[in-house]
């Protein structure tokens, strides 16, 4: 509904929104606690996080890792990865993150040669194989020497993407028109897809231009 839509902090289909906020509220108290982080600190965090929420599926804490507690382990490990030093050479990343991408699509499709637990639940955000590997990307990323205003402009309204296409307008705006290029071919989903992100970044910084001044009215001075 426009409900939802319009008050999406409060909308549970959003999960990404709160949990979100919550993290922006709380990351003050976290930074003090957090602060001068070791890798051990990250690692049992993300040891409490796989173990009771991937492996035990504890639905109060993180089963699937939609869930605040995720964040938090996720920030330990940014705050400890801020601390090391930037990779000089990232090819072994790079070729470490792609073994475990194979890995994973294997997991996936091939359930009868591994545990039932590890094949179904292989792409959840809370899996060691996909925190692992998006940690490798990280640090493969963090080797790249190129620097673009366009890429930080277009990514920094990127959430918009995922408001809208989750939003209330959902269903015709994206969910209709992706079937139907689907059955014309990849090109025109391909096209389509880049048209909608293309779309959602221009509308976010339509919602930019109106709303910071609102914003700078309501701030304290």
């Amino acid at each position: 509904t426009l409900w939802h839509g319009i008050f999406s902090l409060t909308d549970a289909r959003l999960w990404f929104l709160p949990c979100y906020f919550a993290l922006m509220l709380f990351s003050p108290i976290l930074n003090k606690g957090i602060e001068g982080v070791e890798g051990k600190t990250a690692l049992l965090s993300l040891v409490i996080d796989v173990y009771i929420g991937y492996m035990h599926q504890t639905a109060v804490l993180t089963d699937t890792g939609y869930h605040f507690v995720h964040f938090v382990a996720l920030y330990c490990v940014g705050a400890w990865l801020s601390t090391c030093k930037a990779p000089s050479k990232g090819m072994c990343y790079f070729l470490w993150w792609l073994l475990l991408i194979v890995m994973e699509t294997a997991l996936r499709y091939l359930k009868f040669s591994f545990p039932y637990v590890a094949a179904v639940y292989s792409f959840r955000l809370n899996s060691p194989f996909v925190i692992l590997s998006s940690i490798l990307f990280f640090q493969w990323v963090r080797t790249w020497k190129w620097q673009s205003k366009w890429v930080c402009w277009a990514s920094s309204s990127a959430l918009a993407v995922y408001v809208v296409h989750f939003g209330p307008m959902a269903t015709p705006l994206f969910w209709q028109p992706v079937r139907r290029c689907h059955e014309q071919g990849f090109g025109y989903l391909l096209l389509y897809a880049v048209g909608f992100y293309v779309g959602c970044i221009l509308l976010d910084k339509i919602r930019i231009l109106v709303c910071n001044p609102l914003v700078d009215n309501l701030a304290p001075r």
